[in-house]
């Protein structure tokens, strides 16, 4: 990954590297190496993590939460495109106080298996045990484990 080249740190560019990879059940070694072009004398960052995957198949399963900023129909598939949107990603790691709305992004998996097929479902939402949302609902339907709105 290149990231665009800004000569002034004040007005550096914004950018966003979405890579997605579906992966059968297993144990993968995860390796990413990281270096700064431009201090070559500085010593690249190195992570390796071993990942194991175990989805079941006749179990509800659900992916991680994606924060995000926005969302919309797609248009044209793109590297932000999922399941008919286009997530844009929230790349903060705090919420501040005068945010209205959290959105987010999830998939359930198996659901016409545990559920039912067309079935919408809960999903409650909580801060350490206690509930934080009373009343909501997810916007999401499930149909044929495609998203829908």
């Amino acid at each position: 990954m290149l990231s665009p080249v800004d000569k002034d740190t004040v007005t550096a560019s914004n950018f966003i590297d979405d890579q997605r990879y579906s992966l059968e059940n297993g144990s993968y070694a995860f390796e990413i190496i990281l270096n700064d072009n431009y201090e070559a004398v500085k010593k690249s960052f190195t992570l390796k993590e071993n990942v194991l995957i175990n989805f079941s198949v006749d179990k509800l399963e659900s992916s991680s939460i994606q924060p995000v900023e926005s969302f919309n129909k797609t248009v044209t598939p793109g590297k932000l495109s999922k399941s008919g949107y286009d997530l844009i990603p929230y790349n903060v790691n705090y919420y501040p106080e005068n945010l209205d709305k959290i959105a987010f992004y999830f998939e359930a998996y198996n659901t016409d298996t545990v559920l039912g097929k067309n079935k919408s479902f809960y999903f409650p939402i909580s801060s350490n045990g206690k509930k934080i949302c009373k009343k909501w609902r997810t916007s999401w339907v499930l149909k044929n484990k495609a998203l829908q709105r």
